[in-house]
């Protein structure tokens, strides 16, 4: 399988085809979604209103705004729907086109596809490998230059695991306010993060009329089939995203989805209590192999450096997807190369079959004179 045109994880229909295994036997740690699996509230609602296929969706998705401004203690004038965050990130791009963003790198690719396509010009802060990937707030601040008029940060940071903690985050937002400076914040991943970690933005939306955040559903309640995220902002900075958007981009059950899910707090309260043992317990386990280096994760994945010189992260995905385990080729993530990887955090069987397969790969890739293949 040509690993370098994968872009993102979770491509198991070119494994399926690649390697003539089913996609049901795959496991997919190069795609980072809830073991859980889709709630049961969300199969029940989605069986009960089968009618809606025959009716064309909401085009205000009020239903769905009033949940999330719930769920997020927001109003519904501060919350926009999108197909997927993706949809978010290029609109937010597309209607305040800065002429300028700066992207902390290692980071999800898409800030800056999106960023290029509006025409913005595009630049990158290095997040130091010396430091664990953790940004470093203070030299952050001092990159952000006048010329810029956007920050995008990712918290938790994809595909490092890495977050920035409150009091940071909000001197970056102070110092942004001042210079004028608009800050994204992609928190598709914060419902993965201990609450010890206070880290959301949300709750500080009327402080900083210079935020916008970015959340979705997709990764938490594993629907990324559905295509389901949302942005949070300030009225104003709605009311502009809301004329810019395409109308209809949500589906009615991709709608009904952000109504039922946010009150399911059993799922969301059983995906806590998973996530906080079983980081902690595979990434002691990881941590114990020879020959790489496991940086400490703070949401549902983990990065990983290849330590010996002669192993890449081409031939060792390639190995491990002919075992039937996708593992995200971490080598295009900018200011990353070929000694990265990145792994998902399952279910315990899982991750123990994983753990297994994993260390029997990299002993199976030293051959004749110790070279890697």
């Amino acid at each position: 399988m040509n690993l370098r045109k994968d872009v993102h994880g979770g491509n198991v229909y070119r494994a399926r085809d690649e390697y003539g295994i089913s996609i049901g036997e795959i496991l997919d740690y190069s795609a980072n979604i809830n073991p859980l699996g889709v709630p049961e509230s969300l199969q029940k609602a989605i069986m009960n209103n089968m009618n809606l296929l025959t009716r064309y969706p909401d085009p205000d998705y009020t239903g769905a705004k009033r949940s999330l401004a719930e769920f997020n203690h927001v109003n519904e004038s501060n919350v926009i729907m999108g197909n997927g965050a993706t949809e978010i990130i290029f609109l937010i791009m597309e209607v305040l086109k800065p002429k300028k963003v700066l992207i902390p790198c290692p980071s999800f690719s898409e800030y800056e596809q999106a960023a290029l396509f509006a025409d913005c010009e595009v630049e990158h802060y290095r997040i130091k490998e010396e430091e664990d990937y953790i940004l470093d707030s203070r030299d952050l601040m001092e990159s952000l230059t006048e010329d810029i008029e956007m920050l995008v940060l990712c918290n938790p940071n994809n595909p490092t695991s890495q977050i920035i903690e409150r009091k940071p985050m909000k001197d970056i937002l102070d110092f942004c306010r001042e210079k004028g400076i608009t800050v994204v914040i992609d928190e598709a991943f914060i419902d993965f993060v201990d609450e010890e970690f206070n880290i959301s933005m949300v709750d500080e939306l009327s402080v900083y009329p210079n935020l916008f955040i970015i959340k979705a559903l997709t990764k938490i309640f594993a629907i990324p089939g559905l295509r389901l995220g949302y942005g949070i902002g300030s009225e104003r900075l709605i009311k502009r995203l809301e004329l810019k958007k395409q109308p209809w981009t949500l589906n009615n059950m991709a709608s009904l989805a952000a109504e039922i899910l946010p009150k399911d707090r059993k799922y969301i309260e059983e995906t806590k209590k998973w996530i906080k043992a079983e980081r902690l317990r595979f990434f002691s386990k990881l941590s114990s192999i020879n020959g790489i280096k496991v940086y400490e994760p703070f949401c549902n994945f983990i990065l990983i450096k290849l330590l010996d010189d002669r192993l890449t992260s081409y031939n060792l995905c390639e190995k491990m997807a002919q075992k039937g385990i996708l593992v995200r080729n971490a080598a295009n993530f900018i200011f990353l190369d070929e000694k990265y990887i990145r792994i998902a955090i399952k279910d315990q069987r899982s991750n123990d079959i994983f753990l297994e397969k994993f260390v029997k790969t990299l002993e199976e890739v030293k051959v004749t004179d110790g070279i890697y293949t």
